[in-house]
């Protein structure tokens, strides 16, 4: 997926000419609805419904629109602060985050992120606008184009969905941690990835080749963890030295951004397969919003996976709500519309009886449903590039100006 034509892309399909650029995204109703006209109402898998046009020439005028409003989701140019900018506030926060005791530095997150969260365009935890603009997308293709609903498969046939479980290691406590939340999953028959920090703590290379044994993935989450990475084009080049030779010593696939810390601009040059630092959705990371996808699309050359759930983080540490039920809701939102169910479980952070609880019954009902492809990041992002050769059937209905689309997994 290009941000040229990342909807195009997305379902295989030949590419339009482009859209002017739209200086807005659509306006949604209290319910989320999105209303384009008087015609047809469509309704989307993500439950976002979209009120389309009821001429055929306007729908037809509508098309490349709705790609302009997915890119600018994509790349977050809908954001007042750009494409990944971190707010003045956040900026301010992180030079002075080092002199700060853990209690203040989460106070501070707490005030920030509600303040943030009320000016969000993308809702949360779970936001279906991208989802509904693809598939309104696929439809007036499909309509107008007389395709013959053919496009690419999202996953290896047979599976509705895919899912990954990642950890961030934030430091000495959460790496000791490490072989005990393998022990967990291997239980239940995952595998998982775990992502370290270079040079903010000894690492413990012993144990990085242990979870390489039991069939995990190592990923690298950044030098310093310092929030630096992106604050000035010399400091990110720095850092990409740094980065090109832990890429090459762990022999890493994948990346992280600390604190999801991003930057559209710059992301493909980071020296991995995928990066897995955009959330689809999240008012309340440091710099807040999302790329709207449940789905992986590339940037460049680069593979992205977004964080599809949220993270435990903000649920335990800034909102300090229980995660089990809100997880398990969400995937199986996600699960309706063929997405990526990509969870960050920080071993820092499962200090509790009761944390473990939560991440082990989300382990219990993960396993249990059937149609999720269970892997690695690395290998749902090689399976991505490479989906080019694959194709499932899409049928459109339009029955009493209801309009939906059937997805065929066989």
């Amino acid at each position: 997926m290009t941000e040229q034509r990342c909807l195009s892309d997305l379902w295989g399909l030949s590419p339009l000419p482009p859209a002017e650029p739209s200086p807005s995204l659509p306006t949604r109703e209290d319910d989320g609805a999105i209303v384009l006209g008087d015609g047809p109402m469509f309704h989307a898998r993500s439950g976002v419904v979209v009120r389309l046009p009821a001429s055929p020439t306007e729908r037809r005028a509508l098309v490349p629109v709705l790609e302009g409003w997915a890119r600018a989701v994509l790349s977050e140019r809908y954001r007042s602060g750009g494409a990944g900018e971190s707010s003045a506030v956040m900026r301010g926060y992180y030079l002075i985050r080092p002199l700060l005791p853990r209690f203040l530095q989460i106070a501070m997150r707490r005030w920030h992120a509600r303040l943030r969260a009320d000016r969000s365009y993308l809702r949360w935890p779970f936001d279906g606008i991208f989802v509904a603009l693809a598939e309104s997308y696929l439809a007036l293709r499909i309509e107008l184009d007389a395709a013959d609903g053919s496009v690419l498969r999202f996953w290896p046939e047979g599976f509705s969905a895919a899912a990954v479980l990642t950890h961030d290691v934030e430091g000495l406590e959460g790496q000791a941690r490490c072989e005990q939340v393998a022990s967990l999953e291997a239980t239940y028959g995952f595998r998982s990835c775990f992502n370290f920090v270079a040079e903010r703590y000894p690492l413990d290379h012993a144990l990085m080749g242990e979870l390489r044994q039991r069939g995990c993935e190592i990923g690298v989450h950044g030098i310093k963890h310092d929030g630096k990475k992106f604050s000035s084009r010399a400091t990110f080049e720095a850092r990409l030295a740094a980065l090109r030779h832990y890429q090459q010593e762990w022999q890493a696939d994948g990346f992280r951004s600390p604190a999801t810390h991003r930057k559209w601009e710059w992301m493909p040059e980071l020296p991995f397969t995928y990066d897995s630092s955009y959330p689809d959705t999240d008012p309340y990371e440091p710099i807040p919003g999302g790329c709207g996808s449940p789905w992986p699309f590339h940037i460049g050359r680069l593979v992205e996976l977004p964080i599809t759930l949220p993270q435990d983080h903000t649920l335990w540490e800034i909102l300090r709500l229980r995660a089990g039920d809100i997880w398990r809701e969400k995937a199986m939102r996600l699960r309706d519309c063929q997405g990526l169910i990509n969870i960050i479980v920080h071993p820092d952070y499962l200090s509790t009886a009761r944390r473990w609880e939560e991440y082990e019954t989300f382990l219990t009902w993960l396993r249990a449903e059937a149609g999720i492809w269970s892997a690695l990041p690395r290998e749902v992002a090689a399976w991505w590039s490479a989906r080019g050769a694959r194709s499932q059937q899409v049928t459109l209905s339009t029955e009493s100006d209801v309009w939906r689309l059937t997805f065929s997994l066989t």
